[in-house]
């Protein structure tokens, strides 16, 4: 594998634990309106420990191993049911990516796909429940509309960053059916889901560290 992939995962995991730390607050006090307040403390500490874990992995560390890195140092850290629901995207991307030494716009697609059929296995969770998987969702609409043969990692990463933006602002409007905010009834419309937002701000992370 080349250098620049491990540049790469190392320069997203920078950008998003910064974006994390800017946003803590914000995502706490979005959590706080359907569930427990500490969706953003939550999520950082799971990407603070991820982010360590990547400073210490050699320049021959595989595409695969760079995503699994990720994936078991949320699934670790995070704890209760965020660790296993946010720790998927990364575990999937890690199964799809086996044996890969590049990265093509095809492949994200398989990583978004794989990653909703194992939310849904693990949460029973569907699109339009106002939960994180309504990001990942809109993610893979615009990739199934926009794909093609030839389209890079490069453009996939905005395409899904631009879907994954939508999904989340489209859980404004939602009524969640999950956790604890299903409680709040007519209530939970008229703000967006916590983790739907920090879904999103992982599709922004991933497309920066591109540019860097």
């Amino acid at each position: 594998m080349s250098e620049s992939y491990v540049d790469y995962f190392k320069s997203f995991a920078k950008i998003l634990k910064e974006s994390l730390e800017e946003n803590c607050k914000m995502l706490c006090e979005l959590d706080a309106s359907a569930g427990d307040g500490d969706h953003g403390t939550t999520i950082l500490r799971g990407v603070s420990a991820a982010y360590t874990e990547l400073m210490n992995i050699g320049d021959s560390t595989t595409i695969s191993q760079c995503f699994k890195t990720i994936g078991y140092a949320m699934l670790k850290n995070m704890g209760g049911a965020s660790g296993p629901i946010f720790s998927t995207l990364f575990i999937q991307a890690s199964i799809v990516t086996k044996g890969k030494d590049t990265l093509v716009g095809k492949d994200l697609l398989d990583i978004i796909e794989s990653t909703e059929k194992g939310l849904y296995e693990l949460t029973l969770t569907k699109p339009g429940e106002k939960t994180m998987l309504d990001s990942i969702h809109g993610a893979l609409l615009e990739l199934r509309a926009n794909v093609k043969e030839g389209t890079t990692w490069e453009d996939s990463l905005e395409m899904a960053e631009i879907g994954a933006v939508k999904g989340m602002e489209a859980t404004k409007d939602m009524m969640a059916t999950k956790g604890r905010a299903k409680y709040l009834g007519e209530r939970s419309r008229g703000f967006v889901d916590a983790g739907a937002m920090s879904c999103s701000l992982i599709f922004k992370a991933l497309n920066k560290a591109k540019k860097h």
